[in-house]
């Protein structure tokens, strides 16, 4: 809630989705994938958004496929990775 709201207003959220070409080397990927992750304090720093900077809320909220690149650094972190983003 905002500074001043006396009581909770329901409201739409769209969650942040970075997107890249298809095409796009998949080491380049991978270590996006993995700064972003691997970063999340500086990121929060920044925007107390970026607490939802998590792998569960980005399996959750993803609504497009994962990048291979992004894909292995999933996979590589243990996380369940639903089919819908697989490739």
């Amino acid at each position: 809630m905002y500074d001043g709201m006396d009581e909770a207003v329901q409201t739409i959220g769209i969650p942040n989705v970075l997107v890249v070409n298809s095409d796009m080397d998949e080491e380049l990927a991978y270590q996006l994938t993995q700064l972003l992750f691997e970063n999340t304090d500086e990121l929060i720093a920044v925007h107390p958004a970026a607490n939802d900077t998590t792998v569960k809320f980005t399996m959750d909220s993803t609504p497009v496929p994962l990048h291979p690149g992004a894909l292995r650094y999933f996979e590589e972190t243990g996380a369940e990775i639903p089919d819908r983003l697989r490739p």
